[in-house]
């Protein structure tokens, strides 16, 4: 049986002398406490280091390899937190400097919580590069800070994602009739794109910068690389919303460790609370599905294989992967775009389909089943129209009947 991972969470403090005393020590204790008893308790670490000096950042973080890192200290009204000093005093650091060093670690860190006074701003600044930030809108008062860290630890280390753990750190605020529950604030990396839930009636209209279908398929007849079509779909986000109607969010190559996914679709269920997710993968139109002795091509193959391993990885790093997309569990279903559909025989689409059958929840189709989206749906602006089915609900895949 494999060792989790552990998820190392970094817990910076600073209370400069000539500044109001806080209760730091409290906090951390009642941090470490919580995780030490929750379900999850093997896959995080918590590692501390106080009275930090704005040059002992980046050595810890050198140190620690954090994926969570948590300040807990003083911030001023200009939005600078405050460190200390070689004697012991406040040394502040403005928001752009500290911003600049997590734009170098963002490979590894994936959340931040400044847990002081008036870190909207430095949150806002860090969130350039960093997926979730968490800063306070004004002052907090010693209580409603480890409150709200103790509500947040104990649900992220019950599973829950970043986002859900944010929400429990409110609530542990609003059971304690501390009014301070609209001080923090969750923001997001500024480069995730997230798309609103969309209905028939409000659904936006098309925007001129959709291509045209038959400039989609010269594109396609150009023999385009992978990096084209991903650069072109990421460009045109609204070709794969139009896909997945339900889709809440599209993120384009979100990392799973070392993995760079091509895009993950989410889609949340608000009857439920839940998301989920569609891992897709993208290769080039002019990639064959199969060989001349019908069989699947190495580049289907590999495709399959790639989808498989990130289902892996995030079964093996379950909380990590869940930083980036709430709720991600191993099983997400699995989509691949590749090759055109006049390179398919009928025969071949027969064992395509048979072939579909045989892997773990992950379709298959060409790039022209994306071209007859947007020539029957996105050009007559319906794309919740007779052609969209509506069976799976999970992936939102209902362009079934348009063929591969």
């Amino acid at each position: 049986m494999r060792q989790a991972k552990k998820n190392t969470i970094l817990f910076l403090t600073a209370d400069p002398s000539n500044a109001s005393r806080l209760r730091l020590g409290q906090e951390h204790r009642d941090i470490l406490e919580k995780l030490q008893l929750a379900n999850l308790r093997d896959h995080f670490s918590l590692q501390v280091r106080m009275s930090v000096r704005p040059s002992d950042l980046a050595q810890a973080i050198f140190d620690t390899n954090p994926q969570i890192v948590h300040f807990s200290g003083h911030g001023t009204g200009t939005g600078e937190l405050c460190f200390e000093d070689q004697t012991g005093k406040i040394q502040t650091i403005r928001p752009e400097a500290l911003a600049s060093l997590f734009e170098l670690v963002n490979a590894n860190v994936k959340s931040v919580i400044l847990n002081a006074c008036y870190s909207e701003t430095q949150a806002k600044a860090i969130a350039r590069y960093i997926d979730y930030v968490i800063g306070m809108r004004k002052e907090i008062g010693d209580q409603a800070a480890i409150s709200f860290a103790v509500g947040f630890y104990r649900a992220l280390g019950s599973g829950r994602s970043l986002e859900e753990a944010f929400k429990f750190g409110l609530v542990e605020l609003k059971l304690l009739n501390i009014p301070e529950h609209l001080t923090p604030i969750l923001i997001t990396r500024q480069s995730t794109e997230e798309l609103p839930i969309s209905t028939p009636s409000d659904h936006p209209p098309i925007q001129s910068a959709i291509p045209h279908s038959q400039q989609f398929i010269s594109l396609l007849d150009s023999q385009p690389s992978k990096d084209t079509m991903h650069s072109f779909l990421a460009e045109h986000s609204k070709i794969l919303q139009a896909a997945f109607p339900r889709t809440r969010r599209i993120l384009s190559k979100p990392r799973l460790g070392n993995f760079a996914l091509d895009f993950a679709a989410g889609f949340f269920h608000a009857t439920v609370r839940n998301w989920s997710w569609l891992l897709i993968d993208v290769e080039r139109p002019n990639d064959a599905l199969f060989t001349q002795r019908g069989t699947p091509s190495a580049k289907l193959t590999h495709a399959v294989q790639q989808i498989s391993e990130w289902r892996n990885w995030i079964a093996e790093h379950t909380v990590d992967a869940r930083t980036i997309m709430p709720c991600i569990e191993s099983s997400s279903s699995g989509l691949i775009i590749m090759g055109r559909r006049r390179d398919i025989t009928e025969e071949m689409a027969m064992k395509l389909k048979n072939f579909e059958k045989s892997l773990n929840n992950i379709s298959i189709h060409t790039y022209d089943w994306l071209a007859d989206i947007i020539k029957f749906g996105m050009e007559r602006e319906s794309w919740y129209g007779p052609l969209y089915s509506g069976n799976n609900w999970q992936c939102g895949i209902g362009w079934e009947n348009v063929g591969k």
